[in-house]
């Protein structure tokens, strides 16, 4: 062996313990952020490369960068838990100020997954979703990206991870819906290993008290579309959303397995109950000064309350996945200083990727 050969290896050596030194820098700092990234082998990272469009992707390819992007016995892992908040943000809401209450609580809870229901729009850099996440490492997907605009609002989905896929496929209706016509808006996302590709389904049915009906169509639409699309070898899928109907409504039972609707059934969990919740959860009140009088319009009364909004998850036994329920708890259900964020409380859930999955903290908490 000559002495440059011998070099080079010599510096490679210590390069490889100067890699291996940075990488336990990063791994043995506390756990600051959700879902903290370690680093495991054997993998790639390469698949990541050109899809890191915020800053927690960024993060994950600093880190693998470390211990070189091209090497084959680098992977990125994900420890969890992985984090999902939802909100109808109500289009005519008294006081525009909300939307600062709802960005408050999401650089307070930081979610991994957002999923944002009647979002006003007026233009792609200029729609409500991005105006409330600007500046906070999302990668955000309106309807109105996918479609024509056909009125001043739609959902919006927003990740920490990268959208590798979207998609908007319109609800079944009878003539009574068809003045508004409802769709399904999803997102196929990339969270790095053991998660994996994550489906993010982030329906509108109809609202109308008198129209479960065309709400049963809609949630036997959601279930095909998820059995259509989702990996039975992957992440189970994630239904997140105000699904306008409470858990004893039959499209809600069709959906958690306790009743079949047009020959055939299925079953998510129903992550607030699986948290171990006993409380009611309502997430539509009339306790909500912004909502007390669309309660008497609709019900006839000023003493309403209901669990409409939902984060569900695809079963264990229909998908391998792992996955588990860790907390769901009712947020922004308060005001502040006379404000309320929406006329919706918002709904925040964490799920355990792997057994080992430790509940997180977070700040203000």
């Amino acid at each position: 062996m000559n002495g440059r050969v011998l070099e080079q290896l010599q510096w490679g050596f210590q390069e490889l313990l100067t890699g291996a030194g940075e990488l336990e820098n990063q791994l043995s700092r506390p756990r600051g952020v959700p879902g903290e990234i370690t680093v495991w082998a054997p993998g790639s990272v390469e698949d990541l490369d050109g899809h890191c469009h915020n800053a927690e992707s960024s993060r994950i390819l600093e880190i693998s960068r470390g211990l070189s992007p091209t090497s084959s016995t680098t992977a990125v892992m994900f420890a969890g838990p992985l984090s999902v908040f939802t909100l109808n943000l109500n289009i005519d809401r008294p006081d525009p100020s909300g939307d600062r209450l709802v960005r408050d609580e999401i650089q307070r809870l930081q979610p991994d997954l957002v999923s944002f229901q009647e979002a006003l729009w007026h233009e792609e850099a200029a729609d409500q979703a991005r105006r409330i996440l600007e500046g906070l490492s999302y990668e955000v997907v309106h309807q109105f990206d996918l479609q024509e605009p056909d009125r001043p609002y739609g959902t919006a989905i927003a990740s920490r991870f990268p959208i590798v896929r979207s998609d908007l496929v319109k609800l079944p209706s009878t003539s009574r819906g068809r003045e508004f016509p409802r769709a399904i808006q999803a997102a196929e996302i990339q969270v790095p290993d053991p998660v994996g590709r994550v489906l993010l389904v982030n329906p509108k049915p109809h609202f109308e008290p008198h129209m479960e009906l065309e709400r049963e169509m809609q949630a036997v639409a959601v279930a095909d579309y998820v059995d259509r699309n989702a990996d039975p070898e992957g992440f189970p899928p994630l239904i997140a959303g105000d699904l306008d109907a409470t858990p004893d409504a039959s499209s809600i039972r069709f959906l958690t397995g306790l009743k079949s609707l047009q020959g055939r059934s299925t079953c998510f969990v129903d992550t607030w109950i699986a948290s171990g919740n006993t409380e009611p959860g309502y997430t539509w009140s009339s306790d909500n000064d912004f909502t007390r009088g669309l309660a008497d319009r609709l019900f006839g009364g000023s003493e309403v309350r209901r669990r409409i909004d939902y984060v569900l998850m695809g079963s264990p036994l229909l998908y391998k996945g792992f996955a588990r329920v860790q907390e769901s708890e009712i947020v922004l259900d308060q005001p502040r200083g006379g404000v309320w964020a929406s006329g919706h409380f918002g709904l925040f859930v964490t799920l355990g990727v792997t057994p080992e999955t430790r509940p997180r903290e977070r700040a203000g908490s």
